[in-house]
C-alpha cells in the first residue's frame, strides 16, 4: 500500500497537465499537495477500519441474541470506568502534534524549491507519507491513556523518517530553513524513542539495497584503479589501501542484518573516515 502512495505521487508531480488560466501556479501546486496528502488519510483511515471491522453478529434468536417481537431484558447500569490519560501519553501527543505541524512546513519548503533542486522531487512522497502516517497516529493517541498501542506504528514511521531525513541532508544547497525544520523533527524524534522505550528504528531492506550498490560501485572502482596505479611506484601501497578499505565495508554490510543502530553507524563512519 505504501508503494502505492508513493508511486501515485510521483506519477501525479511528474503528469499534472498545464492549465492556461489566471490563477497562480503555485497556489495550483500548493491545493494539489493538500488534496493529495488528503487522499491519503483517508485511504489510509479506510484500511484501518477494514482491518479492525466488527465480526458479524450471530443471527437473531441464538443465546446471548435478541428475539424478534420479545422485550429485551433490563441490563444492570455499568459504573462508568475513568481510566486517567498517562504522563508519557500527553509528552507523546504534544510531540506528534508539534511534529505534523512542522512536517507540513517542510513539505511546503520542499514544494516551493523543487524547481531550483530536481533531487528534491521525488522525496516529497516520502515526506507526504510520513506526514500522513504522523497525523493518524496523533488522532489514535486521543483513543488510548497509554502509549503501548502506539509502539508499533511509531517504530514505522521513526525508520521512514530517519530515511528521509538522511537523504534531505545530503542534498546540494539545503536552505538553512529547511535544515531547521529536520533539526527540530530529529529532536521530536528522537524525544519519542526515549518515551517509548526504544532504539532509533532501521529500514534493514533499504539499508542492505544501498550497502549492496556500495560495494558493487567500490570494487567497479577498485578494478579500474588497479590497472592506472600497477605500474607506478606506489601502486602497490594504493592498491593495498583500497583492499583494506574494501574489507570494512563489506564488514559494515555483514553487520545490516543483525546489528544494533550504534553498531552500523560506527562501522559507517571507519568507511568515511578511511576514504
Amino acid at each position: 500500500m505504501n508503494r502505492l502512495y508513493i508511486t501515485v505521487v510521483l506519477l501525479a508531480c511528474f503528469c499534472i497537465p498545464v492549465q492556461v488560466d489566471a490563477q497562480d501556479p503555485r497556489a495550483r501546486r500548493r491545493e494539489f499537495v493538500e488534496d493529495l496528502l488528503r487522499g491519503l488519510l483517508e485511504s489510509q483511515q479506510n484500511q484501518n477500519q477494514h482491518q479492525h471491522q466488527a465480526r458479524p453478529g450471530r443471527i437473531p434468536g441464538q443465546p446471548g441474541q435478541p428475539v424478534p417481537g420479545r422485550r429485551p431484558p433490563r441490563q444492570p447500569t455499568q459504573p462508568t470506568i475513568v481510566v486517567e490519560t498517562s504522563p508519557q501519553m500527553i509528552k507523546v501527543r504534544k510531540a506528534l502534534t508539534r511534529w505534523d505541524n512542522v512536517c507540513g512546513q517542510l513539505i511546503e519548503d520542499i514544494r516551493q524549491r523543487e524547481y531550483q533542486s530536481p533531487q528534491l522531487r521525488p522525496m516529497m512522497a516520502d515526506a507526504l507519507k510520513i506526514r500522513a502516517n504522523v497525523e493518524l497516529l496523533a488522532r489514535k493517541a486521543q483513543l488510548y491513556p497509554n502509549i503501548q498501542p502506539l509502539v508499533q506504528d511509531f517504530q514505522v514511521i521513526d525508520a521512514d523518517w530517519r530515511m528521509l531525513n538522511y537523504r534531505l541532508s545530503n542534498v546540494n544547497g539545503l536552505s538553512s530553513q529547511c535544515s531547521g525544520y529536520l533539526t527540530t523533527i530529529a529532536e521530536l524524534d528522537t524525544q519519542l524513542c526515549d518515551v517509548f522505550q526504544i532504539q532509533p528504528q532501521i529500514n534493514r531492506a533499504e539499508l542492505q539495497r544501498l550497502a549492496t550498490k556500495l560495494s558493487s560501485d567500490y570494487n567497479h572502482l577498485l578494478h579500474d584503479v588497479y590497472y592506472v596505479v600497477r605500474d607506478q611506484p606506489n601502486g602497490r601501497k594504493i592498491l593495498a589501501e583500497g583492499k583494506q578499505l574494501q574489507s570494512v565495508i563489506a564488514q559494515s554490510s555483514a553487520l545490516i542484518p543483525r546489528g544494533s543502530y550504534d553498531s552500523i553507524c560506527g562501522a559507517y563512519q571507519q568507511c568515511i573516515g578511511n576514504w
